[in-house]
């Protein structure tokens, strides 16, 4: 497995922090040379996903531990899962 590269700030050199913005932007890598010599790429990192939280599934496992409690009070959110889950998901 790839060790990650270690990091280096950008801000204190413009032309850099140019190249690194382009990149970023763009998404495309970049090759760096010298002397028509390749001596580094540069490539846009990966950026984190941010995870969504759905509606649920009809099939969630979740679903089946609501309302698997016994509850002796009429009434009770035990009794009328479906319904309090319908009404939760009308105000959303």
């Amino acid at each position: 497995m790839p060790q990650r590269p270690e990091p280096l700030e950008v801000g204190g050199s413009p032309d850099l922090l140019k190249l690194a913005e382009e990149v970023q932007r763009t998404g495309a890598p970049r090759l760096l040379q010298r002397d028509g010599e390749d001596i580094a790429v540069i490539s846009p990192a990966k950026r984190a996903r941010k995870r969504r939280m759905g509606a649920m599934r009809p099939d969630d496992p979740f679903l089946t531990l609501v309302g698997s409690g016994h509850s002796v009070i009429p009434g009770a959110v035990s009794e009328n899962k479906h319904e309090h889950l319908a009404k939760a998901y009308e105000h959303q």
